[in-house]
């Protein structure tokens, strides 16, 4: 799937939930619907995933050597750090607001690329990533 075609997976499971939440009671999303609402859920969960992986990781080419563990050391720990995904889940589930997501995620994205330059010159500089 290309990214466009995750963001619009990830845009009609929002509105799925959206509707749910908002025209079935949230005592019948507990009980009578909650097999399949738990499903969407985690289909929100996935969807949101997938797209903020390949949105933001498409371009990025890490090696497998010290400086790269160590640069995905640092993404992660400012992922977790920041509690992104607590903050987009909510942007999403909460809020029903891709774009607030997509804020978000553009951030991190706009973070991600300035560590990725830094990694490629560092790189350069000692003949290791090309």
């Amino acid at each position: 799937m290309t990214v466009d075609e995750k963001k619009q997976l990830l845009q009609l499971v929002l509105k799925k939930i959206e509707v749910n939440k908002t025209q079935i009671s949230k005592e019948d999303l507990m009980t009578k619907y909650k097999a399949a609402f738990d499903a969407l859920k985690q289909d929100l969960k996935e969807a949101a995933q997938a797209y903020m992986k390949t949105y933001v990781f498409d371009q990025i080419k890490i090696k497998k050597n010290p400086a790269g563990r160590a640069l995905v050391n640092k993404i992660n720990k400012r992922y977790f750090d920041q509690h992104l995904a607590e903050k987009i889940g909510t942007a999403l589930y909460k809020d029903y607001s891709f774009d607030e997501a997509q804020y978000l995620i553009d951030q991190h994205k706009k973070w991600i690329e300035a560590e990725y330059k830094k990694y490629l010159q560092e790189g350069e500089e000692s003949g290791g990533i090309h």
